[in-house]
């Protein structure tokens, strides 16, 4: 019962990423990666903002040991979802089925199961079906999204970029709505990226990972533990 509930509560996700993934998918084999590449990170990785990253420092010609640093510090963030999540699970959860869990730890199920706990223990069939279908959703999209790459127009397939920004506006704009520290932190990192690509010359991609650390730091002083 409890996984047909995290399924039912995953499906806004699976919907969002469907076009996502395929976005992803486009983009990748427009970039010249291989087709078992683009599937694999999809299955390894299951992490939209490193693997569109990705995609960037690909195109850009940057060694693949920086690509893994960058993917690295950019799903650091995942971490810190990690624990807090913890905290809100049932102490009768093994480490397996946590260390299982954690893989399928994304922004959006994350936001979905810590609105759920609401002070409540969740159980590990709900989190199972929060994170089991939007994992396959998301796969099968990339591969979609391969053979898309064959068929779509220029000009359609270079707008893909802003997929993943539609996606992360979605998530911010309630939680920034509702918490003034959140929308503050928000406007900071923004002017902050601006100002940085303006004054640093390095890769862009770079860029984007020093924003995202600089804006965690001041996160974690500006927020308390009690709003995670």
């Amino acid at each position: 019962m409890d996984f047909k509930k995290g399924a039912v509560h995953a499906l806004p996700i699976c919907i969002g990423y469907v076009p996502l993934a395929i976005a992803y998918g486009v983009l990748a084999k427009s970039a010249g990666m291989s087709n078992a590449v683009i599937v694999l990170m999809s299955v390894l990785v299951y992490a939209g903002a490193a693997q569109f990253l990705s995609i960037n420092l690909f195109a850009s010609g940057v060694l693949p040991a920086e690509i893994v640093l960058t993917t690295f510090i950019v799903n650091s963030r995942h971490i810190v979802m990690s624990t807090s999540l913890t905290r809100k699970l049932s102490d009768q959860i093994s480490k397996f089925a946590r260390a299982v869990l954690a893989f399928g730890v994304t922004d959006e199920s994350f936001s979905v199961s810590s609105f759920q706990a609401n002070g409540k223990k969740l159980t590990t069939s709900y989190l199972f079906g929060v994170m089991i279908l939007p994992y396959l959703f998301w796969v099968t999209g990339s591969v979609i999204g391969i053979y898309f790459a064959d068929v779509l127009p220029k000009t359609l397939e270079s707008s893909m970029g802003i997929a993943l920004y539609a996606m992360f506006t979605a998530l911010l704009v309630p939680e920034a709505s509702k918490s003034k520290k959140i929308a503050l932190l928000v406007l900071f990192t923004g002017i902050l990226h601006m100002l940085l690509q303006a004054i640093l010359t390095i890769n862009s991609g770079w860029t984007m990972v020093l924003t995202a650390l600089i804006g965690a730091m001041a996160g974690g002083f500006l927020i308390g533990e009690e709003e995670l």
